[in-house]
């Protein structure tokens, strides 16, 4: 369980850090599209993995804490709205029309990006605030 958390932890330093990069991209007055979507894609496979380990971290504490998760809700809810956010960009994506895909970065990119940066500061928040005893 330790391990769990310790790689979610590791994963939020990276996908921060990824969020920042790609914040800082959509920010410019010239919007490069390639480096942007070379930024979702590595988001994309560090997150896919992530929330597999995030699935198993909620369990345990549903089975065997009494401190719940910040909450199914949260875990659930937020999570289906990064997907939606995710669909909305892969689609623009896929589509190769550069005005759907300026105006699914500037709408649902730059959602994605803040919801998802408050969503790993509340799990941080928890994190920190679990202390494991040792036997």
């Amino acid at each position: 369980m330790i391990k769990s958390i310790s790689y979610i932890k590791k994963d939020h330093i990276k996908i921060r850090g990824l969020l920042e990069k790609i914040n800082s991209l959509l920010n410019e007055n010239k919007i490069n599209h390639l480096n942007v979507i070379k930024e979702l894609e590595s988001l994309r496979n560090i997150w896919d993995k992530h929330e597999h380990g995030e699935e198993e971290v909620l369990y345990f504490f549903k089975q065997y804490v009494q401190k719940p998760f910040p909450s199914s809700a949260m875990f659930i809810e937020q999570h289906q709205q990064f997907k939606g956010h995710w669909k909305v960009l892969q689609d623009a994506i896929k589509s190769g029309d550069l005005s759907k895909l300026e105006v699914a970065l500037d709408t649902d990119g730059k959602m994605f990006v803040q919801k998802l940066k408050e969503h790993i500061a509340a799990e941080d928040k928890f994190f920190d605030g679990f202390v494991v005893k040792r036997e």
